[in-house]
């Protein structure tokens, strides 16, 4: 600190504790643990999955928008994303999950072969309609295997089997795709992708294989869902877009956005601190403080966590992370000058879900002296 008499500033920027609190609210109850007199700057962050366009509504200001789409297996429902204005005009900022998640098929109807991504396509359609001038979307957390045909089909696209029927954009249709119409593609603003996997369309490691049996699909579905993208990807002549990085995110949905709506894919935490200036709002910290409900090997790879650590690391700021658990891959990496974890507590998992918050403020209140001895480093 440059003297005696300054009051340190934290930033605090952490993510959802899934099942228990919100980013902001996460943010709120470290706030809420401080020193007396400390200022605080809080950016709550998400990674592209459930709670990013809540999170970045917080963060930029704007409207929370209702629209009828449909999900994964038709049936109407409301789905809500965002338009917040940005110095690059008004972006809509959704999650396909809204609409297309395994978060809506939770009543035992989940069927890998009967589910679409049109009221993704729906949603995206929906925004275009209101005239912003970007759509920024998350795509975590999908029910669907479709490769995007479903969104496609909800934009204006239209696919075929050999007989010039016309089918449906669900795989157990897909997989008798012949041709395929895009003349009525509909014209869409920028789209930009929250995406934080990398792997291909197809193949060992594609969509069908990694992501197929958490979406209820059996060994036998996962062989016909892998060569039905391949099919799909053959028939679009776009096998040089299948091989890219996050064609296989969301069931093939990247690809998918890639193809149809000339979408770009981008890291979550990095279109999130972009989005956010977050650099700014570090800058002007003595210390940074950041977590999410379990900071894990996960979290290591791309995170939102891990990504303010390492922006602060590299700014020369102390960080402390905080989560409803710390493991050993979190400490072994040395990544946050410091760690706190509510497991620590030794009390039961359903009490440290119930209680986050009050838990969060306490431990932080606890740790008044380690707090001193981080921004006085």
């Amino acid at each position: 600190m440059s003297s005696d008499t300054h009051q340190p500033h934290v930033a605090i920027a952490c993510d959802k504790f899934k099942g228990s609190l919100s980013a902001t609210e996460a943010c709120q109850a470290v706030a809420a643990g401080l020193p007396q007199g400390w200022t605080t700057s809080i950016a709550p962050i998400a990674d592209g999955g459930e709670g990013f366009s809540d999170t970045m509504r917080t963060a930029l200001g704007g409207e929370k928008i209702a629209c009828q789409v449909k999900d994964p297996l038709g049936r109407i429902i409301t789905a809500h994303y965002s338009i917040c204005p940005t110095d690059e005009g008004q972006v809509a900022i959704m999650e396909m999950a809204e609409a297309s998640g395994l978060n809506r098929v939770t009543d035992g109807t989940a069927n890998i072969m009967q589910s679409s991504t049109y009221g993704t396509g729906e949603m995206i359609l929906d925004a275009t309609d209101k005239g912003v001038d970007r759509i920024i979307i998350g795509i975590g957390g999908s029910a669907t295997n479709d490769g995007g045909c479903g969104m496609a089909r909800a934009l204006g696209v239209v696919f075929y089997d050999r007989h010039d029927r016309e089918i449906s954009g669900n795989p157990a249709e897909l997989k008798e795709i012949d041709h395929v119409d895009t003349a009525k593609l509909k014209k869409l603003p920028p789209i930009t992708v929250a995406c934080d996997v990398d792997n291909p369309l197809c193949g060992a490691n594609g969509a069908s294989a990694v992501f197929g049996p958490q979406k209820g699909a059996s060994d036998t579905e996962i062989t016909t869902l892998d060569a039905m993208l391949d099919r799909v990807a053959k028939i679009l002549k776009r096998q040089d877009y299948a091989k890219r990085p996050g064609a296989g995110a969301a069931g093939g949905l990247g690809f998918g956005l890639m193809v149809f709506a000339k979408a770009t894919l981008t890291p979550g935490f990095d279109l999130v601190a972009q989005t956010l200036n977050l650099e700014s709002l570090l800058k002007t910290a003595d210390l940074v403080i950041t977590g999410e409900g379990s900071m894990d090997a996960q979290t290591l790879q791309g995170k939102g966590p891990a990504g303010i650590a390492m922006m602060a690391r590299d700014l020369g700021i102390p960080s402390l992370g905080i989560g409803g658990r710390v493991t050993k891959h979190i400490t072994a990496s040395r990544l946050f000058d410091h760690t706190l974890s509510l497991e620590e507590t030794g009390k039961p998992l359903d009490e440290l879900m119930e209680h986050a918050a009050e838990l969060i403020t306490e431990q932080v209140r606890a740790s008044s002296d380690l707090l001193t001895e981080l921004v006085s480093a």
